[in-house]
């Protein structure tokens, strides 16, 4: 079979034919199919136990088993998002806009990442970015960042006020209209 046929096949179909050759070639097959096809020995020696128990390949049937691959990783922590959450609400340079519910922080996904693992947790800075993403979080330095790098003393207090109503009002279903009004110069 030339390698472009061999390609087209789906994982199962390759075994059974890798499996069936190495079973042809007799002792040594297997290693002399895997290194004639470049996959690995496990894969042959498989592919060679399917096809002496008669299995095959029917049209529609799901080629790998149910529940393989990587968990991910809010799996094996499960308050990893909750966690997250709280050392980004505990930042003193988060910060949010009181007209949605969106909210931008000084930290990065690397330096939080860190901190996680230093607590146990072995993520990496694109699952810190997923969950951030998520809950509306952006790690950015714009205009309005600039602007609220000296806030007022209330300024904060203000914002979990807000933030706190406009949950409340979601929760119970009712519409939130928020005006966000600047003071001329």
């Amino acid at each position: 079979m030339n390698r472009k046929l061999f390609d087209s096949l789906n994982e199962k179909q390759q075994r059974l034919y890798l499996g069936e050759l190495a079973a042809e070639y007799g002792y040594g097959g297997i290693t002399t199919v895997a290194a004639e096809y470049g996959v690995s020995r496990a894969r042959v020696s498989r592919g060679k136990r399917e096809y002496q128990e008669g299995e095959s390949y029917q049209e529609g049937e799901p080629v790998r088993q149910a529940g393989g691959g990587r968990k991910k990783k809010t799996d094996i922590y499960p308050n990893l998002e909750k966690r997250i959450l709280e050392l980004l609400e505990a930042n003193d340079g988060t910060y949010g806009a009181p007209t949605d519910d969106r909210k931008w922080t000084a930290l990065s996904q690397r330096k939080l990442s860190r901190q996680l693992k230093e607590e146990g947790m072995d993520v990496s800075a694109g699952t810190v970015a997923s969950v951030m993403k998520k809950n509306r979080y952006s790690r950015q330095q714009n205009r309005k960042m600039k602007e609220a790098s000296d806030p007022g003393p209330h300024r904060d207090e203000q914002f979990q006020i807000i933030s706190r109503k406009t949950e409340e009002f979601q929760e119970a279903g009712e519409p939130v209209v928020s005006i966000d009004t600047k003071k001329k110069k």
